[in-house]
């Protein structure tokens, strides 16, 4: 049985489909932005909107126990890792999901060792 959060391929009048959306906006909020409540029909795509991750900013902070400074550098990352349309023409500016948290991971390892260091 597939999660909430799973890709499909409904049609856009498919029951079905409403009721997955209907579900997420309920989770993620009434402002969460079309790529957060749809799933693509892979389920794969390493990209989402520039929108999409500065609407999950916050939470990732939070969860990320980042302080404010953190928070702060969060966004920068973010802006520093859009992807612009392919040849300037195809596509929407995105962020790669993959290469930030990559970043986000190698950032917060080398400050949680260095926590962990200096407690010893």
């Amino acid at each position: 049985m597939r999660g909430d959060f799973w890709a499909s391929n409904f049609g856009p009048i498919s029951k079905e489909l409403k009721t997955a959306v209907d579900k997420r906006r309920a989770q993620l909020g009434i402002e969460a932005p079309a790529d957060l409540l749809f799933a693509s029909g892979s389920g794969i795509d390493p990209d989402i909107s520039v929108e999409s991750a500065n609407y999950q900013a916050k939470r990732i902070a939070r969860v990320r126990e980042f302080s404010v400074s953190e928070e702060h550098s969060l966004q920068k990352l973010i802006i520093k890792t859009v992807k612009m349309p392919t040849f300037g023409i195809f596509g929407e500016p995105r962020v790669n999901v993959l290469r930030l948290n990559i970043i986000l991971e190698e950032g917060f390892s080398k400050r949680k060792f260095k926590e962990d260091h200096d407690r010893k």
